[in-house]
């Protein structure tokens, strides 16, 4: 299980990562965007191999190829990945986990695609699906508990990408 929770945090790093290389100007070495499409897309497939980290990551998944997120070349490499994956190892999917993190996730994303939530700490850090998953735990079942560890440290390898970059920028 500590696989797990390790794995939930690098993969937010490389998610980070891989936004920094094609959409924001981080330049390492030519062909660092496809690999760490690459380094994302089976990360992420590792969070695939239990039911309950699958329905919240697929719904997660599901959410950003509605709201067009998988705008770059390594985005599409990490998803056609993800979803290979997906077809060969099968998860049963707890439903009732993916239904509601896809719809929160939908909801709070369009809302604020569309201007209609100001950037505060609740929607910027995604504190609504934390505030979910800690309802459901409480609940429905408490093994959602690992999921909500399992995104927190995710979050955490995302933010701290995401600040160390922007120190590294604003510092030049």
């Amino acid at each position: 299980m500590i696989l797990f929770f390790i794995n939930a945090f690098v993969f937010g790093m490389s998610t980070k990562f891989a936004d920094l290389l094609d959409e924001h100007g981080l330049v390492w070495f030519k062909g660092a965007d496809i690999l760490f499409g690459f380094i994302w897309g089976i990360l992420f497939c590792f969070q695939l191999f239990d039911n309950i980290f699958a329905s919240f990551y697929l719904a997660l998944l599901f959410h950003w190829i509605v709201r067009g997120k998988i705008d770059y070349p390594n985005h599409r490499i990490a998803t056609i990945i993800i979803l290979i994956t997906t077809l060969f190892i099968l998860p049963e999917l707890d439903w009732l986990l993916f239904g509601v993190i896809f719809f929160v996730f939908i909801s709070m994303g369009l809302l604020n695609d569309n201007n209609l939530m100001r950037k505060i700490v609740f929607s910027k850090y995604n504190l609504f699906v934390i505030l979910v998953l800690v309802l459901l735990s409480l609940l429905v079942n408490n093994l959602y508990w690992l999921v909500l560890l399992s995104f927190i440290l995710n979050s955490l390898g995302y933010q701290l990408v995401k600040k160390v970059w922007q120190n590294i920028v604003l510092s030049l």
